[in-house]
């Protein structure tokens, strides 16, 4: 368990350390293309999106590694399929705790470059998850992630499923 929580972690610091750090920051240098900031207002609520989705990026994290014994990175995936904490109520927690980093990043930075970023990164996203990490996820778990599919949304939150390992 230790070396699959050491494995996660540094996977997890790479695509933390790519997509939600430096993508951005090379983003805000559209900034004076753009032209203008977002709202001043906006900034507050940056920082509860930016801990909020901190929060449940981890946590959802946590759960593939400590219930899944694998890690979130593609080529190292849970062997167990969890459908337990934030996975009981969408089927994409850690890529909504993502993108709220980064809504929240461009909310507390004022930047439309990296708001433009955000909508970019979901379009991939939605398209990675459609395309490759569904099929995948059928394949290797079958009837157990069809009946997962039909329960719980990809995007938007429904009525939990009951914890499951």
């Amino acid at each position: 368990m230790v070396w699959i929580l050491l494995r996660a972690h540094l996977y997890g610091a790479g695509v933390i350390g790519v997509f939600l750090v430096a993508l951005p920051l090379l983003a805000r240098g559209l900034d004076p293309i753009l032209g203008g900031a977002l709202p001043g207002a906006a900034g507050p609520l940056g920082y509860a999106l930016a801990v909020a989705g901190a929060l449940l990026s981890y946590d959802s994290f946590l759960g593939l590694v400590l219930r899944g014994h694998g890690t979130a990175f593609p080529t190292d995936p849970p062997r167990q399929f969890v459908v337990a904490g934030p996975y009981r109520w969408v089927r994409n927690p850690m890529y909504h705790g993502n993108l709220l980093v980064v809504l929240g990043l461009a909310a507390v930075l004022r930047s439309p470059g990296i708001a433009m970023y955000w909508a970019l990164l979901f379009l991939v996203t939605h398209w990675y998850v459609v395309r490759v990490e569904e099929p995948r996820l059928a394949q290797r778990f079958g009837d157990r992630y069809a009946d997962f599919r039909r329960r719980v949304g990809r995007w938007m939150p429904r009525r939990p499923m009951p914890d499951r390992p």
